[in-house]
């Protein structure tokens, strides 16, 4: 062999070399960037998750003498921007979800409501599944059961739909209820979106068709 054709040899080797290098190198670091990615994506998670259970330290602001509901509230939570990315929408979420100092369950739940209803009807995610950890707080306390109901009585109350709740609303509802509320005995329910109920319960002793 030439030494100019083993000095090219050795260059090819150095060159492949070079390049499984830079091969290894790219897919490290596209797998650290990657991982560092679902890192801070567990992360936000798990600090939303902690923000939407606890209850707040502050409490809502007093309410001004001949303040109507949906001012008192813009003027607390602001006003909706349709061109609001996501981060803000998740704090305006944050901030809409948790309960108050001082606020009793019943005006927790009747202010989500009313938010929703007729302040940021654009921003409701009263039955997204997909937001579940968020509303975990909301959907205990707003169908809690109540003292002395039987759970007859509670389906009854909690699964009927609600008048102009349409079969798909209502299924994503009930959806939100089953991944929530996991000690309810849900195999006794047999969902039925397109009636008028909503539901049937299947009696002990009888199975479902």
């Amino acid at each position: 062999t030439s030494k100019k054709s083993r000095r090219q040899e050795v260059e090819m080797e150095k060159d492949e070399n070079s390049v499984e290098q830079s091969n290894k190198q790219g897919s490290s670091a596209a797998y650290q960037k990657k991982l560092k990615k679902k890192r801070k994506l567990v992360e936000k998670e798990e600090n939303t998750k902690a923000f939407a259970y606890r209850v707040a330290y502050t409490a809502l602001p007093n309410k001004c003498l001949g303040e109507s509901d949906t001012d008192y509230y813009l003027r607390f939570f602001g006003k909706y921007d349709p061109n609001m990315n996501e981060e803000k929408k998740n704090e305006l979420y944050l901030r809409i979800l948790i309960q108050y100092k001082g606020e009793s369950v019943a005006d927790y739940v009747k202010r989500i409501d009313y938010l929703f209803d007729n302040v940021y009807p654009q921003l409701d995610i009263r039955t997204k599944k997909l937001v579940v950890n968020l509303l975990d707080h909301y959907y205990r306390e707003k169908y809690a059961r109540l003292e002395k109901e039987t759970e007859e009585k509670w389906f009854a109350r909690v699964l009927t739909k609600k008048s102009g709740e349409s079969p798909e609303k209502y299924k994503e509802r009930v959806s939100c209820l089953q991944t929530i509320l996991t000690d309810v005995k849900w195999g006794r329910v047999v969902i039925e979106e397109n009636t008028d109920a909503g539901y049937r319960l299947i009696t002990p002793g009888n199975k479902s068709c």
